[in-house]
């Protein structure tokens, strides 16, 4: 089994950052470029993606570490066929969105997505209403939808989960 440490990158002038979010579990599939955790830096916040596909070994970080380049984030293994061929469903979650922390829930105004439509990385999937704004939340994934978790009207906050998609390839 072929491991792969996964560390964080160097940020420019950026000393220590602040893990805000773990986006990845245990012996789940990592596509390349998935994001698999949050940081928070003194000017911003941002994700950082993983620069290879593979399964989730370790988790070396939690939610309120403190990192530094070269971190240890995650250990990797290299996807067996059984990996391959197993579904794994992936969340879909409202983001954090950069100065609207103070935000306790927003209401789904449109549902743009439903069970068995195929998507792509990118497509929005759900819209969103905030005080007096619109959010178009975006998957992370290209796959297939196979669970809402919310219905028009319904209330979330930043960090819920919208709908689970079975991950596929990206067409590349």
């Amino acid at each position: 089994m072929r491991l792969f440490e996964i560390k964080m990158p160097e940020m420019g002038n950026f000393g220590e950052v602040v893990v805000t979010e773990v986006l990845i579990q245990a012996k789940h599939r990592v596509a390349f470029d998935q994001p698999l955790i949050t940081i928070e830096t003194e000017m911003a916040i941002m994700q950082i993606p993983s620069p290879r596909s593979g399964v989730v070994h370790e988790i070396k970080v939690g939610t309120g570490d403190k990192l530094i380049a070269g971190s240890l984030l995650v250990v990797l293994r290299e996807a067996t066929a059984e990996d391959i061929v197993a579904s794994d469903l992936v969340p879909t979650k409202v983001p954090f969105i950069g100065d609207f922390r103070h935000l306790i829930s927003l209401k789904v105004i449109e549902l743009l997505v439903r069970v068995g439509d195929e998507v792509q990385r990118g497509q929005s999937l759900v819209t969103l209403e905030a005080d007096e704004f619109l959010i178009e939340v975006p998957s992370e994934y290209t796959g297939i939808v196979r669970e809402m978790k919310v219905k028009l009207r319904d209330r979330i906050s930043p960090g819920g989960i919208i709908l689970m998609i079975e991950e596929t390839q990206d067409a590349a």
